[in-house]
This record gives structure tokens, C-alpha cells and sequence, in this order.
């Protein structure tokens, strides 16, 4: 016998379908109908062929129910006999509807779509409102399933979508979340656009320090042009050039200012010696003239003496 407080809970369960058990000695009991070895032969039922084949419970393929039209897997659990060898099995058919609700807020930062898909190409759950079942390869990025089957877990980029997915250890199913590129690069495509806007900005202000700096040379420049054309002339009483900057023009600007003073200071001192010469040379003018008196009246002298 089997337990009957379990089988009410089956039958509460909205989500079992059906829950069946049995052996090899053709006992067939359904946890809502009942005993039905009478009329149902287990040893002619797919599910319990595929239970003496396998080692360990398993989950099948999802497929549509052919009374219910519900999307259902079928968990099935072979157990053995006092013998070891294979004695009966056990299955579950389970509605999986509900994965469209459960994975409805699976995105990416509320963008994107999630996806439920089987081993075998199929769609089991999707919140973008495709039929249970449709085939992964009409989606855009249906050629890369393949490839995501055997990775198990991972990311692929194409020309319109990132696709990240990984393996559901206990089904073998693909979680697989789909979002457009433009959302995943977002933050790289506005730390790119920032990038930009800051070098336009930098190369801007750049252009303008070197055309102040150019203005600012120049300026120096034609100061020390015209103050060396106004000495070559002869013309030293100009005006110091006032130019404070610590680089080499300023460098430049302070030894011109002291060529400019040394000069200044070298005519003076010529200046002065000429007028001493000058004085001098007077001076010994007047002696001279005053010899050639003295030289005369000693002729004369002379004169009135011999005669």
C-alpha cells in the first residue's frame, strides 16, 4: 500500500500532473487513479523502458502534454529489488509554466530578455512572450546555441547583442539573459564620449597658452629689436626693457639691459676723459704762448744789448 496523506497532497499540488509507480511484476499504481495495473502494462509505458536502461533518476525532455496542453517535464527514479537489479521506477510529470513568472525580472539592470532554453534548441520560459518550444535558432543570435551548449557558461558578443548564460547544474538547462550592446557599453561608450569632450578641451586650452606664450615672446621680441636699433643709431637714452620672466627671453632681456647700461656707462667715461684732454690741451696753449712772449722780449733783450 501506499501512503494516503501523501497522495492527498499530490492531488492538492496543482503543479503535478500525474505521479505513478511501478514494477516489473506489472504492478501499476497512479497516485490519483489509483491501482490501474488492470488496465495499463507498465512494461509498454517510454517512461518506465527508459527507467530500466538508466542507473540513476533523471529529468526528460520538456514537451507539451497531450491532455492538458501544458508545457511538462517527467522526473523518473528507477529503484531495485533485494537483488540489485532493476525492479521498478517511479514518475513525476511536473507543469513548468511557471518558469515564465519566475524569470520574469530575469535582465540586465531592467533591460534585456531572459531565456530558459533545453539541451535540444528549445525555449522552455522567455519574458519577451515567446511560445514555449520555439526553436533557440529563429532568435537573431540562434547561431551561437551551439557553441553555448558546449561552453556550458560564459558571455558572446555579435553585431547587436551581448548573451551571457550558464548551465543549470541539476536540468542541464541554459539560463541565457540577451541585451542589446548599446545598454551593456553604455558607461563605455559615455566614459568614451567624456574622453573626447576633455581632449577637444585640453588641445583647446593648449592652442590658447601657445598663442598667448607666442604673443608674449613676440612682444619681447620686437622690445629687444627696437632697443638695439636704437642704439646702433647712437640713441642710449632709452628705456630699461621691463620684462620680469624667469625663462630665457627674460635671461636675454637682463643681459641686453646691462650691455645696455655698460655702454651707457663707457661713453660717459670717454665723454669725461675728452674734456680732460681738452683742459689740458688749453693749457698748454697758454704756456706756450706764454714761451714764445717770454722768447720774444729776450730777443729783443738781446738786440738792445748788442747794439
Amino acid at each position: 500500500s501506499f501512503p494516503t496523506r501523501r497522495s492527498s497532497d499530490l492531488k492538492n499540488d496543482s503543479t503535478i500532473l500525474a505521479m505513478a509507480v511501478a514494477n516489473k511484476e506489472g504492478l501499476f499504481y497512479d497516485y490519483k487513479d489509483g491501482d490501474i495495473s488492470a488496465d495499463v502494462n507498465p512494461m509498454t509505458r517510454p517512461w518506465f523502458i527508459d527507467a530500466s536502461k538508466a542507473k540513476e533518476a533523471f529529468i526528460t525532455e520538456a514537451y507539451e502534454d497531450a491532455v492538458t496542453h501544458k508545457l511538462v517535464i517527467s522526473c523518473i527514479a528507477p529503484f531495485n529489488g533485494a537483488d540489485g537489479s532493476f525492479y521498478g521506477a517511479i514518475c513525476e510529470d511536473v507543469e513548468i509554466s511557471m518558469l515564465d513568472s519566475m524569470i520574469e525580472n530575469f535582465k540586465y539592470r531592467g533591460n534585456g530578455v531572459g531565456y530558459i532554453l533545453q539541451q535540444t534548441g528549445e525555449v522552455l520560459a522567455s519574458n519577451d512572450g515567446t511560445t514555449p518550444l520555439d526553436k533557440v535558432e529563429k532568435k537573431s543570435w540562434g547561431e551561437h546555441f551551439t557553441n553555448m551548449v558546449q561552453q556550458k557558461e560564459g558571455f558572446l558578443i555579435d553585431d547587436d547583442n551581448v548573451i551571457a548564460y550558464t548551465t543549470m547544474e541539476d536540468t542541464g538547462w541554459l539560463a541565457t539573459v540577451v541585451v542589446s550592446k548599446d545598454v551593456v557599453f553604455a558607461p563605455v561608450y559615455d566614459m568614451r564620449n567624456t574622453f573626447i569632450i576633455v581632449c577637444i578641451i585640453g588641445v583647446v586650452l593648449i592652442m590658447a597658452a601657445c598663442m598667448l606664450l607666442g604673443k608674449q615672446l613676440a612682444g619681447v621680441a620686437v622690445s629687444l629689436k627696437a632697443a638695439a636699433e636704437n642704439m646702433a643709431a647712437g640713441n642710449l637714452a632709452i628705456e630699461k626693457g621691463d620684462i620680469t620672466t624667469s625663462d630665457e627671453l627674460g635671461e636675454m632681456a637682463s643681459s641686453f639691459n646691462k650691455m645696455h647700461e655698460h655702454l651707457k656707462n663707457v661713453i660717459k667715461r670717454m665723454a669725461n676723459t675728452s674734456n680732460q684732454v681738452a683742459a689740458a690741451s688749453e693749457e698748454l696753449t697758454a704756456n706756450a704762448s706764454q714761451s714764445a712772449d717770454i722768447s720774444v722780449n729776450v730777443a729783443e733783450t738781446v738786440g738792445d744789448v748788442a747794439n
